[in-house]
């Protein structure tokens, strides 16, 4: 999958798109922070296969996730990411198949 992006220091490739649910590879840059948000009816879970990254979720301490851990944010709480460290991240994204994001 990555060898087929070689060069880009970004990008996402929808591996599932149906009625129940949208799920992607994802590679973030090092530094890449995405803007706070949360999704009012769904929660949203990663897997990280490669980097590190900071996350931020309402109620919680925010923390490191490493290769091998698995994030899920609840709905209707504020969460934001960034990638730490000199590696860009790898992730596996899924959500429920057209969520909202606000």
């Amino acid at each position: 999958m990555a060898a087929k992006h070689a060069g880009k220091k970004q990008w996402r490739e929808v591996i599932v798109n149906d009625k129940q649910l949208t799920s992607a590879y994802e590679q973030w840059a090092p530094g890449f922070k995405a803007p706070k948000m949360m999704h009012p009816d769904t929660r949203e879970w990663w897997v990280v296969l490669s980097g590190e990254v900071r996350f931020t979720i309402e109620t919680q301490q925010p923390f490191i996730a490493k290769r091998g851990s698995m994030v899920q944010v609840p709905f209707q709480t504020w969460f934001q990411f960034e990638v730490v460290g000199p590696q860009p991240a790898l992730l596996f994204d899924t959500n429920i198949a057209g969520a909202h994001t606000l």
